[in-house]
């Protein structure tokens, strides 16, 4: 079994994945022209949909209006400008306000750090073309960051790996993935 076959029979969807409707969860003022951005795209959140090159080539729009693998960086922009969306994850939260679309598969986990005995959440996304994968953990500063991670040569990209945690996220990786 490829090691791409093995990732994507542990990758499944899950309620991690939802983010509030835009529909139901506007900001208090927010008018009906602030929806659309009338960018060159055509971005409209309600419908979750934009016409940018991203949108399209990576199929953002197969997945659930509340899911967000649906968000390109556009709708991302629109989003978090225009929806609360206090109730979601701390990782998701820290999505949506970088900017960091997710071109597939994700999934967020627990790691447990074994000299504290304290959980981290963890979120991992990955792509069946890219051998790198994407990890969302807390920095120094207790803020999430995205941080690339080789499959292949097990190796974090630019050196720049999550402190504290990211031999149990290696250990983790080479155990489920």
């Amino acid at each position: 079994m490829s090691i791409f076959k093995r990732i994507l029979k542990y990758f499944q969807t899950s309620d991690e994945l939802k983010i509030p409707k835009a529909a139901n969860n506007m900001i208090p003022g927010i008018k009906l022209n602030d929806l659309i951005l009338k960018n060159r795209y055509r971005t409209n959140i309600v419908t979750m949909s934009c016409g940018c090159p991203e949108f399209i080539k990576y199929q953002h729009n197969r997945y659930a209006i509340d899911d967000i693998r649906r968000m390109c960086k556009h709708l991302l922009d629109l989003y978090k400008k225009t929806v609360d969306y206090s109730s979601t994850s701390d990782i998701n939260k820290a999505i949506i306000d970088n900017g960091f679309s997710i071109r597939g598969n994700y999934r967020i986990i627990q790691i447990k750090n074994d000299d504290t005995d304290e959980f981290f959440e963890v979120g991992i996304t990955f792509n069946l073309d890219n051998p790198w994968i994407d990890i969302f953990s807390k920095d120094e500063n207790g803020n999430y960051r995205r941080y690339g991670y080789s499959i292949e040569e097990l190796v974090w990209a630019k050196k720049e790996k999550p402190p504290i945690i990211y031999e149990p996220i290696e250990d983790y990786i080479k155990q489920n993935i």
